[in-house]
This record gives structure tokens, C-alpha cells and sequence, in this order.
């Protein structure tokens, strides 16, 4: 990729974004990943830092954390980031909002997760 990628993800407490951050990187598909630990953190890192590419939210991990953030996101009035929620299919109902929010759904390997981050950050 010609174009520097900066990827935000809400981590949990397992460790499980780790792995998730090392694919990016290992794949070439982010120059830089940032984790946040709470959705506070996550919105002021998005408002001070500059433009992110791709937001991955792992409800999963963080359910709490994630909605708040979740919530915040498809409250913007600028769709300026395009999401990635990764939650079980009965969790989460999406806002009856234009949001940029793509769902992936555990189990989920490391090769669909980096696919549908290629796909988000191709569009």
C-alpha cells in the first residue's frame, strides 16, 4: 500500500487484540495501529489525533466500552471513519442510520478478519 493506514482499535482485556494489530501490520494493511482501552480514550484519540482510516470495535472484548463508542460514532454528523464491529450476530442491531459499520462475527480467523480490512480500507 502506497498510502500511510492508521487503524484505531478498541482492544479488550484478553490480549486478543494483539493478535488482531499484528496481522494488520504483518499484512502491510496499517503503517500504524493504535489500541484504546475504553470508549473515552478511543473519542478523544479520534478527535485530537487526526484522521483514522479504519475504527475496529471488538464487542466481544469490550461490550460496554464498545457500544459507547459504537453509539458515538454513528451519532457524528461526518461519517468520516468506516468501522468494523466484531460481535456475535443476536448482539448488536445497528442504528437505523447511514453508518459505515461492517459486522464480522466470531469464530473468526485471521484471514477473513484482514480480507474485510482490505475490503473497508479499498473503499
Amino acid at each position: 500500500m502506497n498510502n500511510k493506514k492508521k487503524v484505531m482499535m478498541l482492544e479488550g482485556s484478553s490480549g486478543f487484540s494483539f493478535f488482531l494489530q499484528e496481522a494488520l501490520l504483518g499484512q502491510g494493511l496499517a503503517d500504524q495501529v493504535v489500541l484504546a482501552s475504553r470508549a473515552d480514550q478511543a473519542i478523544d484519540l479520534l478527535n485530537q489525533a487526526g484522521p483514522y482510516d479504519l475504527v475496529i470495535i471488538d464487542l466481544v472484548e469490550s461490550w460496554e466500552q464498545g457500544m459507547q463508542l459504537g453509539f458515538w460514532l454513528s451519532d457524528q454528523q461526518r461519517p468520516a471513519h468506516k468501522v468494523i464491529i466484531i460481535s456475535s450476530p443476536e448482539a448488536v442491531q445497528l442504528p437505523d442510520r447511514n453508518t459505515p459499520f461492517t459486522i464480522l462475527c466470531p469464530p473468526l480467523s485471521l484471514q477473513e478478519f484482514t480480507d474485510s480490512v482490505r475490503l473497508a480500507l479499498a473503499s
